[in-house]
């Protein structure tokens, strides 16, 4: 155990920044679970300190690592997370689609925090301490702009051209304050993305930069795209890198909605690179490919496939919210305002360099 005046101060503020963001509440039982690799000692003393400074009652469980697609967890580890409010998880993230964090989450309330924040050196930087009410302007700034019916148009200097629109009941992310108004509740923290269910029509074509790892991927970064055809909502044609692996995926292990596009999401935190942290800087944008429901979709499909690209270009009814990867709401008066609160805005609100490499780790997904 190090105490307050042992442990580094931007450490601890970055571990104060996830209970805030969490908004973990006083006499909370609250669980913080690490696993080999993920348990840095002192950032988890970090966690434990900020969530009993908060008034509630936290504590640690260490288990060995398993493999979260396709094993059970650990007994000890789900019987604990039955007696628990929130579950703040350090290690690697639970896929919440499994059944026994669905019972968790929708029968008991849990609320599931996967902490991004998994290193002293992220916690403690600016991306971990980035002031919540900043993300939150930003956040509430992104989903006023998607407005019922709107036309969004994502193109890329690689060949993306897509269109659709926008219903607000399946805009989301994790850029928003957080809210207990249905039974259970999963929050990426510090988060900083926004998404949304695309509507119909739906067309045009993604070319994909990157393909993340699963569904037996060959690759992770292409060396050139891999161009996926949209009509009528779904992938109806492809070429280019990897195109073999795509149809092969879809004769094998695919089913009819497997092409249906599900999810379009983006960065909105602008300091947000390094270390898998590149998906939730604005440079770059995914879209998931197959089971819509949990999106507000109307298709279910045994798969899900995400591909990335970079520096897009997002316009709403015509007016660009990223802008060749740039995020124009850091330039809006009322979010740089709430930013001036809290330091320099300038400093603040510039985005830092995000790339695929940053978010993979390097050609292949190495």
């Amino acid at each position: 155990m190090s105490t307050n005046a042992e442990m580094p101060a931007d450490l601890l503020d970055g571990a104060r920044n996830v209970v805030k963001y969490a908004e973990i509440r006083p006499g909370q039982q609250v669980l913080i679970h690490t696993e080999p690799g993920f348990d840095d000692p002192l950032l988890v003393e970090a966690v434990r300190t900020a969530v009993a400074e908060a008034g509630a009652r936290p504590a640690v469980m260490h288990t060995e690592h398993w493999d979260k697609q396709r094993e059970a967890p650990p007994p000890v580890f789900e019987k604990a997370i039955e007696a628990c409010d929130v579950l703040i998880g350090q290690g690697e993230y639970l896929h919440t689609k499994n059944h026994y964090l669905q019972v968790a989450l929708f029968e008991r309330g849990l609320v599931y925090i996967n902490s991004e924040a998994k290193t002293r050196e992220a916690m403690s930087s600016l991306y971990g301490r980035f002031p919540a009410d900043v993300l939150f302007a930003i956040g509430t700034k992104t989903l006023e702009s998607l407005t019922p019916g709107s036309l969004v148009r994502v193109t890329t200097a690689a060949g993306t051209d897509l269109s659709m629109t926008v219903q607000p009941e399946t805009v989301g992310g994790y850029c928003y304050p957080f809210k207990y108004d249905s039974p259970g509740h999963k929050k990426g923290v510090p988060g900083g993305t926004s998404c949304f269910h695309p509507e119909d029509p739906v067309n045009g074509v993604i070319a994909v930069e990157a393909i993340t790892k699963g569904n037996r991927t060959p690759k992770t970064i292409l060396d050139t795209p891999l161009f996926l055809t949209v009509e009528d909502h779904r992938v109806v044609a492809a070429e280019g890198e990897c195109a073999d692996w795509w149809e092969d995926f879809m004769r094998t292990r695919g089913d009819e909605n497997s092409g249906w596009v599900a999810e379009c999401m983006w960065g909105v935190h602008p300091k947000a690179g390094g270390g898998g942290r590149g998906a939730s800087n604005p440079h770059l944008l995914h879209f998931g490919l197959g089971n819509s429901i949990a999106y507000g979709g109307p298709t279910f499909s045994h798969t899900w496939q995400v591909m990335f690209v970079t520096d897009a270009t997002l316009t709403v009814n015509g007016k660009p919210l990223l802008d060749n990867g740039h995020l124009t709401l850091l330039d809006d008066p009322e979010v740089r305002a709430v930013a001036a609160r809290f330091g320099d805005p300038d400093e603040l609100l510039s985005q830092v360099p995000a790339t695929l490499a940053d978010q993979f780790g390097g050609p292949g997904g190495e």
